[in-house]
């Protein structure tokens, strides 16, 4: 479904926190979006990626995607019918 979005979304498990920091590379001067699910510890690991990859990345923002279901991630958020413009 990410691939719908038309973006070089990348999955979560790769971008773990024990990802070596040779990875970051691979962002390297990019503007990145992280979509984190619903799950609290979740929405803070997503901060933790987002301030490993500062160091390297153009840009990051975290986006809190409207009407989430509970435990929900961007996928369930797609099959609801929302889009990339919303």
């Amino acid at each position: 479904m990410l691939a719908s979005l038309r973006t070089g979304a990348e999955p979560p498990h790769s971008l773990c926190d024990d990802q070596p920091a040779e990875y970051n590379q691979h962002f390297s001067g990019r503007g990145v979006v992280i979509l984190p699910d619903s799950v609290e510890a979740r929405r803070d690991r997503g901060k933790g990626v987002a301030a490993k990859l500062r160091r390297v990345i153009r840009s990051v923002r975290i986006v809190e995607l409207p009407e989430l279901p509970l435990k929900g991630d961007v996928s369930e958020w797609l099959a609801q019918g929302h889009t990339r413009t919303n």
